[in-house]
């Protein structure tokens, strides 16, 4: 099948609260999808007859001073690309899916703790359905198949972990209140009192994966510390979530931080992160988000000029 160009955009995601409660049933996280995106295209390859290894589709992802190939990669890409191909075959469609990721480092290359990977994994879902003819036509319906697909893909490439937060909200965009479990829910919600949301770098990355596994070690061994932690999260998640005012609803903030680093000084990722100087104002809360101390937020309702708040994607994930 001969295809146009045909573009995608997928915005990052960052959890604000659930660390870890999102992992389990019924646990409950608050995400918000910052307009900071991956962003691809599938085109039909200038005189090709056919993809390499017998696969009518190629994937490249384009990182600071690296590209990654599908076929031949091993790692969340082509784990991703593993799980489309046999869910979807691509049949007769040849094409090569290109992506750029570079958005998520910094000037360094440095990941910037920016929730690339499920970006990467909805762009590239997105793309898979759309050029091998399976996207539905209602927008609606199109987002719950790339979500649920995308899940199933992510989950896949990591050896079957991962609560889908950030893939929701990188496919649905704008805040999202997640319902964790083996097949998650997410709806988006209005705070219309949220302050704007500052991002602040931690000092060094921290591996989500391993931080996972230290929190399920913890949780198996003492099991009603475990579950007193979900009922706790659970409760301010909703607190938060029911506030009329940024004035209530930072006070909650702060317990959750508090509870928050708490846990990561118990199962040994430290999630305490040291506030600006031009952050430490009475209405100020700086947390940080995720899993360890990697990368912190400030959401503020009076911060000196000169600071950058960060764009909320309204969409989530779109293509043509």
């Amino acid at each position: 099948m001969t295809l146009p160009t045909i573009s995608v955009s997928a915005p990052t995601n960052l959890l604000l609260m659930g660390e870890y409660a999102v992992l389990g049933e019924g646990g409950l996280g608050l995400a918000i999808a910052p307009d900071i995106r991956v962003t691809g295209t599938a085109k039909k390859p200038a005189g090709r007859t056919s993809a390499a290894g017998g696969h009518g589709i190629s994937v490249v992802g384009h990182l600071p001073g690296a590209t990654i190939e599908w076929p031949g990669d091993t790692g969340l890409l082509g784990l991703t690309a593993d799980y489309l191909s046999t869910r979807y075959p691509a049949g007769d469609t040849d094409a090569r899916i290109e992506l750029e990721s570079t958005a998520f480092f910094t000037s360094e290359g440095r990941k910037r703790g920016l929730g690339s990977s499920a970006a990467i994994v909805v762009a590239l879902t997105a793309l898979w359905l759309r050029i091998t003819g399976h996207l539905p036509d209602n927008p609606a319906d199109a987002r719950e198949l790339v979500f649920s697909t995308a899940l199933d893909a992510h989950r896949a490439g990591q050896g079957g972990e991962g609560s889908g937060y950030d893939v929701a909200c990188s496919t649905f965009g704008g805040l999202i209140l997640f319902t964790g479990g083996q097949r998650p829910s997410a709806r988006r919600i209005s705070l219309p009192w949220l302050p704007e949301v500052h991002l602040v770098q931690g000092s060094a990355p921290v591996p989500t994966v391993g931080a996972v596994r230290r929190y399920r070690a913890w949780k198996a061994a003492s099991l009603q510390n475990g579950l007193a932690y979900i009922d706790e999260s659970i409760r301010l998640v909703t607190a938060f979530t029911e506030a009329s005012s940024w004035a209530g609803a930072a006070a909650i903030l702060r317990e959750y931080r508090d509870l928050a680093v708490d846990l990561g000084d118990t199962i040994g990722v430290p999630s305490i992160l040291e506030p600006p100087a031009w952050a430490r104002g009475d209405d100020s809360v700086v947390k940080a988000v995720g899993a360890g101390n990697e990368l912190g937020v400030v959401l503020s309702g009076s911060l000196p000029e000169g600071t950058s708040p960060i764009a909320v994607s309204d969409e989530g994930v779109t293509w043509t």
